[in-house]
């Protein structure tokens, strides 16, 4: 990939990150990158800033061998290796990546979508659809809950109290709880079966960072390796809302 390699910025696909102004003028290089003036408020910047690209002291090439391990669960002590940034460091740099990959899920959007209380005005207009979320055991205190539509599947990370919650038809009426044993969907039982062998590739996965790591095996299981790579970078190259 070549993205990040070749800065190619198109002048109208820029705004000003202070302002959201497109009335912008081209003002020469920073760190051989683009630099741009804003007309409107008077920032310079470049289109990297106020992202995460912008601080990081790593090269271009570096970020995307990271991002390419990290899809291929190449091991931290290989990418320590080929990089030559230590093992903790590159744990730090791996997790913060997840992080903010993890966002962009929208497993409580979904949620929240079907959430209803009596009580508050403010989930009167919940949706009337019948939904499905599908779980399994992960270990005796945490599920893996996923919700599947039009061949999408997006998944976290559920305590067993949450699991309790969300049987709670007061709340979630239109909510349908159904484990994967109680299912004949094809789709639906390979989907969990991969998602199960993945995660016992790692090793010793924190109850903390399970959703990360479920969030990473969605990116992996319906896209193909150029897609979630192209993803990924538009993603470290988005303003970062301080």
């Amino acid at each position: 990939m070549k993205i990040l390699k070749e800065e190619l910025v198109d002048l109208w696909n820029v705004v000003c990150p202070n302002c959201q102004s497109e009335i912008l003028n081209k003002n020469g290089k920073y760190k051989n990158r683009q630099r741009f003036i804003c007309l409107d408020c008077g920032l310079t910047f470049t289109s990297y800033s106020k992202t995460i690209l912008d601080s990081t002291k790593l090269s271009n090439a570096i970020w995307e061998t990271i991002i390419e391990c990290t899809v291929n669960r190449t091991s931290l002590k290989e990418l320590s290796k080929e990089t030559n940034i230590s093992i903790t460091s590159l744990c730090n740099i791996r997790q913060k990546l997840l992080k903010l990959l993890q966002q962009h899920n929208q497993f409580d959007q979904i949620l929240q979508d079907y959430y209803h209380n009596p009580k508050e005005d403010t989930s009167l207009f919940f949706n009337h659809q019948e939904i499905t979320l599908y779980y399994f055991e992960y270990n005796d205190k945490m599920n893996i809950a996923f919700f599947y539509d039009s061949d999408y599947f997006v998944s976290k990370a559920i305590s067993n109290k949450a699991l309790i919650k969300f049987q709670n038809k007061t709340y979630y009426p239109n909510l349908k709880l159904t484990a994967i044993n109680d299912s004949d969907d094809n789709k639906i039982l390979k989907y969990s079966e991969e998602l199960k062998s993945y995660l016992k590739s790692f090793y010793g996965i924190k109850a903390s960072h399970l959703s990360l790591y479920t969030n990473l095996f969605d990116l992996i299981y319906q896209n193909s390796m150029d897609e979630i790579i192209d993803y990924i970078l538009t993603i470290l190259s988005t303003p970062v809302k301080k």
